[in-house]
């Protein structure tokens, strides 16, 4: 073998490890990140996940300079159990993607966030989705931890999602959730009504 194949080889082999997912398991939980081009990355998580799991995933990425750039997820099952999908986009400065603790993130408790929130327009109505829910539609403009802020915000109106589509472009992000109690009941007209302040207070002007 000539040093010229021997050195295309080790090339080749350093490229596939850079490429290769990480994947970590805890209990029934799991995740994996794959690099899918410069500084774009996927990451999945799926398994029993604690109700607020979201929020400490999305204050994770925010603090490793991380931006969510697309989002899929949706509970599986009443019990916890959940899929997810995430496009995000390392900025200048961040962390490895490959080497967070994506499930830890998941199960550390919410933060206290005093974060403004700051909406171009929304729409919120009563769905029969997921046995029935509030369905919330929103467009804001991109940041870093914008998402985080909005489901803490949620959180203490006591509402949670179980299914989320999040689509970023052109800096602008254009979000749908569906809302449920944090105690798993369906929303009543007052968890309506204390959402539809939160997000009238929060429309540009």
């Amino acid at each position: 073998m000539t040093d010229r194949t021997r050195s295309a080889l080790v090339q080749e082999d350093h490229s596939e490890a850079a490429h290769s997912p990480s994947f970590t398991r805890d209990g029934s939980a799991w995740s994996e990140v794959t690099l899918l081009t410069d500084e774009v990355y996927r990451l999945r998580l799926g398994g029993l996940l604690r109700p607020a799991w979201m929020i400490g995933v999305c204050t994770g990425l925010a603090q490793a300079q991380i931006s969510i750039q697309r989002l899929h997820a949706r509970r599986l099952s009443h019990d916890g159990t959940w899929i997810a999908e995430l496009h995000v986009l390392a900025m200048p400065g961040s962390a490895d993607p490959l080497q967070l603790p994506l499930i830890k993130f998941a199960e550390e408790a919410p933060l206290e966030r005093a974060d403004g929130l700051c909406l171009r327009d929304y729409d919120l109505t009563p769905s029969s989705d997921h046995g029935g829910t509030l369905r919330l539609g929103l467009s804001a403009q991109d940041s870093v931890g914008l998402l985080g802020s909005l489901l803490a915000a949620f959180g203490k109106l006591a509402l949670l999602p179980v299914e989320m589509h999040i689509e970023t472009r052109d800096n602008e992000a254009t979000d749908c959730l569906w809302l449920t109690t944090s105690v798993g009941g369906n929303p009543s007209a007052d968890d309506w009504r204390a959402l539809n302040d939160l997000l009238a207070r929060s429309i540009q002007h």
